[in-house]
This record gives C-alpha cells, structure tokens and sequence, in this order.
C-alpha cells in the first residue's frame, strides 16, 4: 500500500512510523515488530511472543513465520 509518506533515518538510524498506519495495524508502543530483509525492501511484522502450540511465553525461538517454545521443540525432537 504506497501511502506518498516519505520518512528520513534520523542519526541514531531510527524511522517513525505514522500514527494513521500503527492505528491500522492496532500496534501500539508496546508491540514487537521483527524486521525483515527482503532484497532492497524491509518487512516490518509484528513478532509473536508466544508459542503457536501451547501458547507459552519462556524460551521462545522464531522459525520462520511463528515461534515455538523449548519445550514443545523437545516435545516434537524426543516425542515426548
């Protein structure tokens, strides 16, 4: 969605993002954002901080577009 906003890096390499769009999102000041590259783009999403099995919040590890914790990883690993 081009929305004609252009932002500049400040010195400390930081971008604002406009109100009307974290409004859309729903994304507030305490909202995650994982930043991913994509050839000259970046990605902005918002990174889950629970795991996608049981929902816990210890030990989580993001694989790919969600995360899991260590238990269920060992779960999956072990079968047990």
């Amino acid at each position: 969605m081009e929305t004609g906003i252009v932002k500049k890096i400040d010195k400390l390499g930081r971008i604002v993002l406009p109100i009307e769009m974290r409004d859309a999102l729903d994304w507030d000041t305490e909202t995650q954002i994982s930043v991913i590259r994509q050839g000259n783009h970046l990605l902005l999403k918002v990174f889950p901080d629970r795991c996608c099995i049981c929902g816990g919040e210890e030990n989580i590890k993001p694989i790919r577009d969600t995360c899991i914790c260590r238990k269920c990883m060992d779960e999956i690993i072990c079968g047990y």
